[in-house]
C-alpha cells in the first residue's frame, strides 16, 4: 500500500489497519491530489489504488457540472480551518457510471496545510430510491397535504395540487385558512379534522371534484399535532358516470318513444312525432329541433319542429332548401353521416354558404342527422343551440343516429299509411317502403305455395333479388333445406286457421340465412285463396337470445362454459361411456394463492389473469374435450375419450408446465401454480355429482401435498377428510385442556453478540401424537377460526412467563408473538392486548407483535390505525417475512414499525445466489433509511452470518445460535445471559 511517509508517521499501524479494513471508503487529499485511498473506496469507484494516486486531481473524478461547486466547498473548508465538513457530490467510476457520494471531511492536524481525510459513503441506491419515491408521489393523480395544529401547511405534494389551487412553492408554511378562504367547505373540513375527527368528504373546486380524506395525528398525550389530507381528483370519473347515465336514459327514452310509435294509431302519428321531438329536445338540452323531408333536389320543411319555450324567437315559416345552393352539405349528406359543429367557424373552408346561413340564423352549434330507411334518405333532423355553444361527444353522435333511425321508421309508416288511404299508387308506396318484407302468393289445397304475385322493395333489397327474379320463384325457393318438407304442412294448417305466426329462415341470393318471424294471413280474391306473408328480420332478436343463452351457459369473464353447461356435457358423456363401456376423466384445477393477487394487485388484474389462464387452457384441448370455469379461480376439464390414467396424468402435467410460464400483465410478471385433482368414470363415481366431488377432493389433496402437483382420487382421501374432522375436534379440546406449549428462539444482536430478544413459537403437545408442529394445525386453526383464541392464549402465556422471569432477576428481553390474519383483523385486538398486559403486569416494551406483509396490505388503512394504537402502548412492532408479499413503499413508510424481518427464503442462498444477496442488501439499506432495525431469520451457516455482519444486519435468529427452546431451557439461557451494562 503506497502511503506517504508523513502520513504513515501520522497513522500508526493499528490505525492504518483499521482504515484499510473499514467498510466505508476513506481517502486522504493533499488538495487537490489523492495521496491515499483504502480498499473500500477503490471498490466503490472501480479504480485501483495506483489509478487513484496517479490521478492529477480528485476533481477530475467529479462531473463537469459539479466540479467548481465541490472545489469551492473544500477550499472554503481549508481556508476557514473548520474541523469537519459535510459534502454531497457525484464522481464518475471507472466504468463511467455516476456514483452519488456523501463525504465527511476532517482537516489533519500536524500535517501540511491542504491535507484532509474524507470518509466516503456510496448513497447512489438511496438517492435513486428517493427519486423514485418522489416520482411516484408527484405522478400519482392525488394531492398530499398536512397542516399543523395552528393551521399552517407543513406538506404539499402531488400532481393534483393545482386543481385545489395550491402551490407547494408559494403556500408551504402559510395558513391554510388564509389560502383557502374562498373555499368554505375546505376550511370547515380542516376545522373538523383539527378537533380530532377522521372522515372523508367530497369537495368541489371550480369544475373539479375531489374526494378528500382527513386523518388527524395525535401525540402521546392525545393532543392533535397535525392533520394529514389525501385528495383524489375524481372529476373525470364523475363525468364518465354522468355520461353513461345520460346515454342509458336517452336510450331508454328512444326505446320508449319507438315502441310508442309502433302502437300509435295512424291519425295520431303526427302528434306522436311532435311529442317525441319535445321529449328529446328537453332531454339533450338544445334550443330547437327541425325536421326536413327530401323531395327530389331539395329539403322541404320544417315538416315538424320544436323549440324551447324560453327561446324568444318567432317560429320559422316553411321554406325549401335547394341542395345545389349548398354543395358541401349536399355532398356530405349523401354519405348519410351525422354532421355536427360546435360553432359555424368549425365548418371546413369549402362550407362557406353553409357557414353564412348558420350565422345569419344565429346558430351557435348544430347537429344534422340523416333519416334513412332501407338505404334511402327520407330527410334530415337538425338540432341547434342559439344561446350558447355546445360540444358534441362521440356518445352524443351515436345517440343521434339512433334518433334518426327511429324517426325514419315513423315517417315511413306515416307516408305508407297516407298512401294507403289515397290510391293504388299510395298503396304501392306503402308496400315498397314497409320496413318488413311482404310476399303475396296463391296456395293450393295441399299447402304447396305458388309463385309470388307481388313482393315489396324491402324483400328485394334484403334477399338480393330483383323484383322480376322473385316473381318467378315460390316461397319454397327461399326456404332452407331443413324446412322444405315442413313448409307445406305449415301452409295447409294456415288454410284451416286463416292466420298463423311462425319462425323460419329465408335464404338470400348469396345463400345467407336470415331468421324471420312470419305473420301470414289468408284472403279471398277472385274466388281464389291467397296468402299475404309479412316477414320481419329477427336477426337482432336472435342475437339477443343467443346472448341470453350464453349468459346462462357460459362464464361472462372468460367465455368458457360455466358449471351448468359443463355438468350437462358431463352427463351426456357419461351416458355415452356407459353405452360403449368406456372410461372418461374429470380434472379439477385451482390456482394456488390466487386470493393474494386479488387482495394485493386488485380484482381488475386478477380478472385479466383468469382470462389469460383460460386462453392457455384452451390451447391444450382437442375437439372432444371441454374446459369450464366453475367460479373464482377453479376450472374443470372433461376428457370424454381418455384411454388410460397415464394419458390423463400426462394431460395434467402438461397443464402444470403450461401455467408455470409467467404471465405478463400490466408490467407485472405473475407466477402461477395450480393444484389438480382427477377422478375417472366409472371407478370413482357413477354420477356427475359424485365424480366432480371426488375430483375436487383429489385437488384439495394436491394442495395439502404442497401445491403445484396433481393427485388421483382414491377412496382413502375420504378417510383423510374424516381424519381432518377428528383433528379439528381434537384442536377444540386442546384449547380447553391447555395442551399447547410455547417454545422460544433467541434473537442475537450482531454487534454485541448478546441475546436481546426471542420469537415465541406455539407447539401442540397432543396426548397421542406427541409434539405437533404449527405447519400441521395452524392452517386448520385459521380455517375454523380457532386461531383467534389460540393466538390470545399464546400472547397471555408469553406475557405471564416473561413477567415471572423478570421478577426472578433474569435479563429483561422482548419476546415477539406472530399475529395471524384473522387475529389481526379482530376489531378488539388492541383492547385484548391492553387487558393482557394489565393483568400480567408486563411492561409493554417487552412484548413484540409480528405481522406479515400480506396481513398488513389486506386493509392498509385499518393496519395503520391498529398499529398506531399499539405503538402508543409502546408494544414493539415488526413486519415479518419481508419481501415475500406485495407491500407498497408508500404504506411501509406510514406503518409505525420498529423492525423488518427478512424471510428465511432469501437468507438461505445469500452466499451462492447473487439475486438473494442483492435483495438482502437492498432490504437492509431500505430498512436503515427508514430508521428500522433488521432481523434475518433462518441463519444456519457461518457464511450466512458473515455476509449479514458485513452488510450491517442488526439481529439474527436461527439454528447457528439456537433451536427453539422449551420454557425450561429458555429460562436457563436467560439466567446465563450477561447483564446489560
Amino acid at each position: 500500500m503506497n502511503v506517504p511517509h508523513q502520513l504513515k508517521t501520522f497513522l500508526d499501524d493499528v490505525l492504518l489497519k483499521a482504515v484499510s479494513e473499514i467498510g466505508e471508503g476513506v481517502i486522504v487529499l493533499d488538495v487537490p491530489r489523492i495521496i491515499y485511498a483504502n480498499e473500500a473506496f477503490c471498490k466503490i469507484t472501480g479504480f485501483s489504488e495506483d489509478d487513484l494516486l496517479s490521478t492529477p486531481s480528485f476533481f477530475h473524478l467529479v462531473p463537469d457540472e459539479d466540479r467548481e461547486s465541490i472545489r469551492e466547498k473544500i477550499t472554503a473548508h481549508l481556508k476557514n480551518r473548520e474541523t469537519t465538513g459535510q459534502y454531497e457530490t457525484a464522481v464518475r467510476g471507472k466504468s463511467g457510471r455516476l456514483i452519488q457520494l456523501e463525504m465527511t471531511a476532517s482537516i489533519l492536524q500536524d500535517q501540511p496545510p491542504g491535507r484532509i481525510v474524507c470518509v466516503v459513503r456510496d448513497v447512489t441506491r438511496q438517492k435513486n430510491m428517493e427519486e423514485r419515491l418522489q416520482t411516484v408521489v408527484t405522478a400519482a393523480p392525488i394531492a398530499l397535504f398536512a397542516v399543523d395544529r395552528n393551521g399552517l401547511f407543513t406538506l404539499l405534494e402531488g400532481s393534483a395540487l393545482e386543481g385545489l389551487r395550491l402551490d407547494a412553492g408559494r403556500n408551504l408554511g402559510w395558513s391554510a385558512f388564509d389560502i383557502c378562504r374562498e373555499n368554505p367547505p375546505m376550511i370547515q373540513s380542516l376545522r373538523r379534522a383539527l378537533v380530532g375527527e377522521k372522515f372523508s368528504v367530497l369537495l368541489e373546486e371550480g369544475p373539479a371534484v375531489f374526494e378528500v380524506h382527513f386523518s388527524p395525528l395525535k401525540d402521546a398525550k392525545g393532543e392533535i399535532t397535525e392533520v394529514i389530507g389525501v385528495a383524489v381528483n375524481i372529476t373525470e370519473r364523475r363525468r364518465m358516470e354522468a355520461a353513461l347515465r345520460q346515454r342509458a336514459e336517452f336510450e331508454k327514452l328512444i326505446t320508449t318513444l319507438s315502441s310508442h310509435f309502433i302502437n300509435l294509431p295512424a291519425p295520431r302519428l303526427d302528434l306522436g312525432i311532435r311529442n317525441a321531438l319535445q321529449s328529446i329536445g328537453q332531454f339533450i338540452g338544445v334550443d330547437r329541433i327541425r325536421m326536413f323531408l327530401q323531395t327530389n333536389d331539395k329539403l322541404k320543411g320544417p315538416a315538424f319542429g320544436w323549440k324551447d319555450p324560453t327561446l324568444l324567437v318567432p317560429d320559422e315559416a316553411e321554406e325549401d332548401f335547394f341542395l345545389a345552393d349548398y354543395p358541401w352539405f349536399a355532398g356530405s349528406i349523401k354519405k348519410m353521416d351525422v354532421l355536427h359543429a360546435s360553432s359555424p367557424d368549425d365548418l371546413p373552408p369549402e362550407a362557406a354558404s353553409e357557414r353564412k346561413l348558420l350565422k345569419l340564423r344565429g346558430v351557435q352549434s348544430i347537429v344534422v342527422v340523416p333519416m334513412v330507411s332501407a338505404g334511402n334518405l327520407i330527410g334530415v333532423l337538425t338540432f341547434s343551440t342559439l344561446r350558447s355553444k355546445k360540444t358534441w361527444t362521440e356518445e352524443d353522435i351515436a345517440l343521434f343516429k339512433i334518433t334518426g333511425e327511429m324517426f325514419a321508421g315513423a315517417l315511413v309508416r306515416r307516408q305508407s299509411e297516407e298512401a294507403l288511404r289515397g290510391s293504388e299508387e299510395k298503396f304501392r308506396v306503402l308496400f315498397n317502403n314497409a320496413i318488413d318484407s311482404i310476399f303475396l302468393f296463391e296456395v293450393s289445397e295441399d299447402g304447396t305455395p305458388g309463385k309470388f304475385v307481388e313482393v315489396n322493395d324491402i324483400a328485394c333489397f334484403k334477399l338480393g333479388y330483383s323484383r322480376e327474379e322473385l316473381l318467378r320463384m315460390t316461397f319454397l325457393d327461399l326456404a332452407a333445406a331443413e324446412d322444405l318438407n315442413d313448409l307445406p304442412k305449415v301452409f295447409k294448417k294456415l288454410l284451416q286457421q286463416e292466420h298463423a305466426t311462425f319462425e323460419k329462415a329465408t335464404l338470400t341470393k348469396g345463400g345467407v340465412k336470415i331468421p324471420a318471424e312470419i305473420n301470414a294471413h289468408v284472403f279471398q280474391w277472385g274466388g281464389r285463396r291467397f296468402v299475404q306473408a309479412i316477414a320481419r328480420d329477427i336477426t337482432d332478436r336472435k342475437r339477443a337470445e343467443e346472448t341470453i343463452r350464453r349468459q346462462a351457459y357460459y362464464d361472462v369473464l372468460t367465455s368458457l362454459p360455466n358449471r351448468t353447461l359443463f355438468k350437462d356435457r358431463l352427463e351426456q358423456a357419461m351416458k355415452h361411456a356407459h353405452r360403449n363401456k368406456q372410461m372418461l376423466g374429470v380434472i379439477v384445477l385451482d390456482l394456488d394463492r390466487f386470493k393474494n393477487i386479488n387482495e394485493t394487485l386488485g380484482h381488475i388484474l386478477g380478472d385479466k389473469l383468469l382470462v389469460a389462464v383460460a386462453e392457455r387452457l384452451l390451447g391444450v384441448l382437442n375437439e372432444s374435450e371441454t374446459i369450464a370455469r366453475f367460479g373464482g379461480d377453479e376450472f374443470t376439464l372433461l376428457l370424454p375419450q381418455v384411454n388410460s390414467i397415464e394419458e390423463a396424468t400426462r394431460h395434467a402435467q402438461k397443464i402444470i408446465e403450461l401455467l408455470g410460464t409467467p404471465f405478463k400483465l400490466n408490467n407485472h410478471d405473475l407466477h402461477v401454480t395450480t393444484s389438480i385433482g382427477m377422478a375417472f368414470y366409472p371407478d370413482d363415481g357413477e354420477n356427475s355429482e359424485i365424480l366432480l366431488k371426488n375430483a375436487e377432493t383429489a385437488m384439495y389433496r394436491a394442495k395439502e401435498q404442497g401445491r403445484n402437483n396433481y393427485q388421483l382420487y382414491a377412496s382413502v382421501m375420504n378417510v383423510s377428510a374424516f381424519k381432518q374432522l377428528l383433528m379439528e375436534n381434537s384442536l377444540r379440546r386442546a384449547l380447553e385442556k391447555e395442551e399447547f406449549v410455547v417454545y422460544y428462539q433467541p434473537q442475537i444482536d450482531l454487534k454485541t453478540q448478546r441475546m436481546i430478544g426471542a420469537e415465541a413459537l406455539v407447539r401442540w403437545q397432543h396426548p397421542d401424537l406427541g409434539l405437533v408442529f404449527p405447519t400441521e394445525f395452524i392452517g386448520l386453526a385459521e380455517e375454523t377460526g380457532l386461531i383467534v383464541p389460540i393466538g390470545e392464549w399464546v400472547i397471555r402465556r408469553v406475557c405471564s412467563q416473561n413477567k415471572k422471569w423478570q421478577d426472578t432477576g433474569c435479563e429483561k428481553v422482548c419476546v415477539s408473538v406472530n399475529l395471524s390474519a384473522r387475529q389481526f383483523q379482530q376489531r378488539n385486538l388492541v383492547a385484548v392486548i391492553s387487558q393482557i398486559l394489565q393483568e400480567t403486569g408486563l411492561d409493554p416494551q417487552y412484548l413484540g407483535l409480528e405481522i406479515t406483509e400480506t396481513i398488513a396490505m389486506k386493509n392498509a388503512d385499518y393496519t395503520i390505525s391498529a398499529l398506531n394504537e399499539l405503538k402508543k402502548m409502546h408494544v414493539h412492532l415488526s413486519l415479518d417475512d419481508f419481501g415475500t408479499g406485495y407491500s407498497s413503499l408508500s404504506y411501509l413508510k406510514r406503518f409505525p414499525l420498529e423492525t423488518l424481518k427478512i424471510d428465511r427464503s432469501f437468507v438461505r442462498d445469500i452466499t451462492t445466489d447473487p439475486n438473494d444477496a442483492a435483495i438482502v442488501t437492498a432490504v437492509v439499506a431500505l430498512a436503515h433509511s427508514l430508521k428500522l432495525d433488521v432481523v434475518a431469520e433462518g441463519v444456519e451457516t457461518e457464511g450466512q452470518l458473515s455476509f449479514l455482519k458485513t452488510h450491517d444486519c442488526d439481529q439474527v435468529q436461527g439454528y447457528i445460535f439456537s433451536h427453539p427452546l422449551s420454557e425450561e431451557n429458555f429460562l436457563k439461557t436467560l439466567k446465563q445471559a450477561p447483564k446489560k451494562t
